[in-house]
């Protein structure tokens, strides 16, 4: 009995046609290496590892942490390991320096991208019809560039996921890798509703990521909803860090808001973070001193002063405006606190202009001299390693 046939949609003539030249040529290539010996296993393996570290690098680019500017960033996903590297190296080695046939080998997965994503953005079933019918190594090559853009089709995407993830594929090397390629396309799309479909479909520390990466971007589109997110959290009995992400993107979008929302909050580390993270964002964007005034009446003094020094001790705060950060230092009631945000403010004031900030500690009213010598320590260069 024959093998069963390469199949695509007839109304798609032109990848049909490219797909069976594409595979025609991949099994001569692969006929003439096993002649002469070659390594394709190896060659192939380096391929996939470059084709991924480039889908990767688009997906996470922006870090693992969450700016207080509202980006909405993703966390990335974990670095890659030494092995993996190794293989990237090899496989730009094999670009660069290749047999022609191992060159011919990259132009034609190159041209079956291509083809897929195209076919992807007018018909996603057939596509991913297409991709499910390639035979491993390549399948799993084309599935991470496939599966970055997938989630502007929500639906094909939560289908996917679902199928990836089932029982008979959950062991499948590198499934889970790639149902997080999937679920961060989801979340760049704002498909939220599908990516909380989806979080029924994996379990334990898997889940919980991604619950903290869903609440987090939630919350930078529709901050509004920031309340039920960390009550979502809550239930879910997420850690710290998990709400922190979330205080972060909420502030970035709303920092009003968020304070508001802090404020209500009982005593205790869940409160004070969302008092930092919402005071650092209002203050990047409006720091005069009639901003404060709602905020002072909102808390008590002890966490204004904490918070006001948090902001103003972050090294993510550098290159604001002196004179408005030393205002806002004066309005620290706790005299500890107080002179430590001095000390941040004016050493980096000292890094571009010591002279300057030495004069500004000398002038500075109230002082007692030894909280001026102190200050003015603060100002020297730390002594150096080597020095004896």
């Amino acid at each position: 009995m024959p093998p069963p046939r390469f199949r695509v949609p007839r109304r798609h003539e032109r990848l049909r046609v490219s797909l069976l030249v594409s595979a025609v040529c991949l099994a001569a290539l692969c006929g003439a290496w096993v002649w002469h010996g070659l390594r394709v296993g190896d060659c192939a393996d380096s391929a996939e590892a470059g084709v991924q570290v480039a889908v990767t690098r688009s997906t996470f680019a922006s870090g693992t942490t969450l700016s207080p500017s509202g980006s909405g960033a993703l966390p990335g996903p974990p670095p890659l390991a030494q092995a993996e590297r190794d293989s990237v190296a090899s496989s730009q080695d094999c670009c660069q320096h290749g047999s022609a046939g191992e060159q011919v080998l990259a132009a034609d997965v190159a041209g079956l991208q291509a083809h897929l994503l195209t076919l992807l953005r007018k018909d996603p079933s057939s596509a991913l019809q297409a991709l499910h019918q390639l035979p491993e190594p390549l399948r799993g090559t084309l599935s991470l560039a496939v599966y970055e853009v997938l989630g502007a089709h929500p639906d094909h995407a939560l289908r996917e996921l679902s199928g990836l993830l089932s029982t008979g594929h959950a062991h499948a090397s590198g499934a889970s890798r790639l149902g997080s390629v999937i679920q961060a396309s989801l979340l760049r799309q704002g498909a939220f509703v599908q990516a909380a479909q989806a979080l029924g479909l994996v379990s334990g520390d898997t889940r919980a990521e991604w619950l903290a990466q869903l609440c987090s971007a939630w919350a930078a589109r529709e901050p509004e909803r920031g309340a039920r997110l960390e009550s979502w959290l809550r239930e879910e009995g997420t850690d710290h860090a998990a709400l922190r992400s979330l205080y972060l993107s909420w502030s970035g979008a709303d920092p009003r808001g968020l304070l508001a929302h802090a404020a209500t909050l009982p005593a205790g580390e869940d409160r004070a973070l969302a008092l930092a993270a919402g005071l650092h964002a209002w203050l990047l964007t409006d720091p005069s001193e009639a901003s404060l005034t709602g905020l002072r009446s909102a808390i008590s003094d002890t966490e204004f002063d904490q918070a006001l020094h948090g902001y103003l001790v972050r090294a993510d705060s550098l290159h604001r405006d002196t004179a408005q950060a030393l205002a806002l230092a004066r309005e620290i009631a706790d005299p500890s606190l107080r002179e430590s945000a001095l000390a941040a403010v004016l050493r980096e004031w000292a890094a571009s202009d010591r002279d300057a900030a030495r004069a500004q500690v000398l002038g500075l009213q109230p002082c007692d001299e030894r909280q001026r010598a102190r200050l003015l320590a603060s100002l020297e260069p730390p002594p150096s390693s080597d020095a004896n």
